[in-house]
């Protein structure tokens, strides 16, 4: 059903996109630049940690789903890089939203490659493998 002209679709508070990846490979810029997009809400503070397992930022959800509460935008973003770095945040993220857009950020890898990040990103495509073939 389409909205009328004079009323505005109403979007849940949930953040839908994610960035994450590694240092000093633009997830700042990325941040700034969706903050300027009049679609997009993003997170204040950019990176609330709230899929990490040591989050001590946000402790209840309600909490967290609040940077998103004053906006009506369909797409809501968060951008904490390290997720990419912590075994469970994206299963964490999976769970909390299935349908989630997540971006990865990634730098020279000659540079910024360690056995860490190699392995966050062999499992995040074998996640989305699994997804695809059940």
């Amino acid at each position: 059903m389409l909205a009328r002209r004079d009323q505005q679709p109403q979007y849940n508070t949930e953040p839908n996109t994610f960035i994450v990846g590694a240092p000093k490979a633009g997830t700042t810029s990325l941040h700034r630049y969706l903050n300027h997009h009049p679609d997009a809400s993003v997170s204040a503070p950019k990176e609330p940690y709230y899929f990490l397992e040591t989050n001590t930022l946000f402790t209840a959800e309600d909490e967290y789903l609040d940077l998103w509460a004053d906006t009506n935008t369909p797409v809501r973003v968060e951008a904490s890089p390290t997720y990419l770095y912590e075994g469970h945040a994206c299963q964490n993220i999976h769970d909390f939203n299935p349908n989630a857009n997540i971006l990865i950020i990634s730098a020279n890898q000659p540079n910024y490659s360690t056995p860490s990040t190699n392995n966050s990103l062999t499992a995040i495509k074998n996640r989305l493998h699994r997804s695809k073939t059940h």
